[in-house]
């Protein structure tokens, strides 16, 4: 071979370096040839994860591997050109989920909480039930004739009020007005109308009992303005607070493992006092500034955090332990409810949802839902990344990453149900019977 072919070889190997070179960097980084456009575009990637895993994935009606398995919890769908793709999940039993996802060049669009719904209820107790309330491991219900019942074993009679953090003991109240305090063990109800009777205490006028549930022992008895802590197994009473003169003691008294709180409203101003008694020290601390409006609700998260929502609408969030005012975190709130971990508050409002992360770092989610203002109250899955939406008559589900409201599906034809997290099963009560709905983990 003569010298000026070896130079036009080398030349020639040397350019073909340069250019497959350039089109494996082109690759590796992302860079792709668009045959409908013929431009040259980076590509992204959706990364998928559906519950129940093994569902089958359709993307702009193609189907792809669901690669989710022991060692991989989810299914990575690579080489997509920027654009929108109707992204659908399936699979027999469960009700199709769907979203138009964007992808965007070099980013991973991630959907990690898509939760497929049941489409099949199973009946869980049947009769003339008129309420229930998931009570432990166990569902406790009422029936036509006032008898609470667990396992149909009569636990007490009356309509429930509260009960203790271990299940051990609850509150019940008859329609004559008595008050019995059931352990649940035993099968016993001590009649706390006539313990108070007995220590002295006027059972003639108006009073209210609830329950601490962080004590098995003490209850919070409230009567003319005062509230007091009545100890069922030593039968004494201590007084705890009285309101101001020309003040009135809201309806509502709180516990959480630290402190009582309760309001009083003053009605020449229209502003309402938070009084917080701490247990361990078993005294008043100083009151926060006065909020406008009535009290509608109090909330404990955790130890500390109390949400309190006013008559006006505003719902404020006050941490006991800071010292600090209450903060407002929402406006025309109806009902709000917390994550179990306490790490984000969802508002129910007369014209929307927000979600309020209590995280700096967290997300803020709105959403405009249909018929809202007959909404009647909201609260959450297990994951904290969907809520339950209950309208009158049905109950619905809702995904926080679904801005487009297309997987806000009904999951219940009723608005009396609640959710078990344990067993990731939905209860909800229709004609005088119990149904669950159970979700896959």
């Amino acid at each position: 071979m003569t010298l000026s072919r070896r130079r036009r070889l080398f030349y020639l190997l040397l350019t073909a370096f340069f250019i497959i070179g350039g089109v494996v960097l082109l690759y590796v980084n992302g860079w792709r040839v668009d045959f409908k456009t013929l431009k040259l575009k980076k590509v992204g990637a959706i990364f998928v994860r559906s519950i129940p895993e093994n569902s089958q994935i359709t993307l702009d009606g193609r189907e792809v591997q669901n690669k989710s398995g022991f060692l991989q919890n989810g299914t990575l769908i690579n080489n997509l050109f920027p654009k929108s793709y109707n992204l659908k999940l399936s699979l027999p039993g469960y009700e199709d989920w769907h979203e138009n996802v964007s992808v965007s060049p070099a980013l991973v669009k991630e959907i990690k909480y898509a939760v497929l719904v049941p489409k099949t209820y199973q009946v869980v107790a049947t009769g003339t039930i008129k309420d229930f309330q998931i009570f432990g491991n166990n569902l406790l219900t009422e029936n036509g004739k006032g008898d609470l019942l667990i396992a149909n074993r009569k636990i007490g009679n009356g309509g429930l009020i509260g009960w203790t953090n271990d299940f051990n003991y609850l509150l019940s109240e008859n329609s004559s007005g008595v008050y019995y305090w059931n352990e649940i063990a035993s099968g016993s109800a001590k009649n706390l109308n006539a313990l108070l009777k007995k220590i002295g205490f006027s059972t003639a006028k108006k009073f209210t009992i609830s329950v601490d549930p962080y004590d098995n022992r003490r209850l919070i008895v409230s009567q003319n303005n005062k509230f007091y802590l009545l100890d069922a197994e030593r039968s004494l009473l201590i007084n705890v607070y009285i309101a101001e003169s020309g003040k009135t003691l809201g309806d509502k008294i709180t516990a959480s493992q630290y402190y009582l709180a309760a309001t009083e409203l003053s009605p020449r101003t229209n502003t309402s006092t938070i009084i917080i008694y701490d247990k361990f020290l078993q005294k008043i601390r100083s009151t926060p500034p006065e909020l406008s409006g009535k009290n509608i609700s109090l909330e404990w998260s955790g130890n500390n955090k109390l949400a309190i929502l006013q008559s006006d609408g505003e719902l404020y969030l006050y941490d006991v332990s800071s010292g600090n005012v209450p903060q407002k975190i929402a406006d025309d709130v109806k009902n709000f409810a917390f994550t179990d971990d306490g790490s984000a508050i969802a508002a129910l409002e007369n014209s929307s949802l927000e979600v309020i992360s209590l995280d700096p770092n967290g997300n803020y989610y709105r959403f405009n839902l249909p018929d809202v203002k007959n909404a009647i109250r909201a609260f959450w899955y297990g994951d904290s990344q969907h809520l339950f939406i209950a309208y009158p008559g049905r109950t619905m589900f809702l995904d926080l990453g679904d801005d487009s409201l297309v997987n806000f599906i009904q999951v219940a034809d009723s608005n009396s149900s609640q959710y078990e997290a344990e067993g990731n099963t939905l209860y909800f009560l229709r004609n005088d019977a119990i149904y669950s709905l159970k979700f896959s983990k």
